[in-house]
């Protein structure tokens, strides 16, 4: 009994999936965006990605791009992406109004950061985005130089050791308490030190 309800349910799901695709896959071919031919039903082509590190997926998206062009589709899971590298299609994107609503990726920050101007939509982001607009002047930052200068020395320092010309180095960790350091004392108002103490609690909250 139990078999052919789950039967009935995941061959639901499988109709579902593919019905959805077909109708997406009409629009991508009139628009000629291409993607990886083999998709897996329900899982999408999130199979590529499997067994990478951070560092292969950055290869693996190089890779998809140079094979389908600057655009191209992935499907994650049921959820259809446009994968854009082409700098002429930003400006378009980013400042079209009916585009605002994050994808469903955002909603794991939710907890962190609640429904701030980064994760809202709609009114609330409007409301908000206007109250915000004049904060977002280059003339604020000049205020906010020194503590530029200052945690970039501090990063200058923590990067001298491994100037040597020869070896490789993943700088990804080395740059995050950086901006930590200096989103937190410009915006905050507070110095966490993130750079020289990696065990602070917030970092370590942070991480997690």
């Amino acid at each position: 009994m139990w078999w052919l309800i789950f039967s009935f349910i995941f061959s639901s799901l499988i109709i579902w999936d593919v019905l959805k695709r077909q109708r997406y896959n009409l629009v991508l071919k009139q628009s000629s965006i291409k993607g990886p031919y083999f998709i897996v039903p329900l899982i999408g082509d999130s199979w590529l990605g499997l067994g990478n590190d951070r560092a292969n997926v950055f290869r693996l998206f190089a890779k998809l791009k140079n094979k389908y062009g600057r655009v191209y589709r992935l499907w994650l899971f049921y959820d259809l992406m446009l994968v854009i590298s082409d700098v002429k299609y930003f400006e378009t994107i980013l400042t079209c109004t009916n585009t605002i609503k994050k994808s469903f990726i955002y909603d794991m920050f939710t907890k962190w950061l609640g429904e701030g101007l980064l994760l809202s939509h709609g009114s609330k982001w409007y409301a908000r985005r206007k109250l915000l607009t004049p904060t977002y002047h280059f003339k604020i930052l000049e205020d906010f130089v020194e503590v530029f200068d200052q945690q970039s020395r501090v990063l200058v320092k923590r990067l001298h050791p491994m100037a040597d010309g020869k070896t490789v180095y993943n700088i990804f960790p080395v740059i995050c308490p950086t901006a930590l350091d200096i989103i937190t004392e410009t915006a905050m108002g507070v110095k966490v030190n993130a750079q020289d103490h990696p065990d602070f609690p917030y970092v370590e909250a942070v991480k997690k």
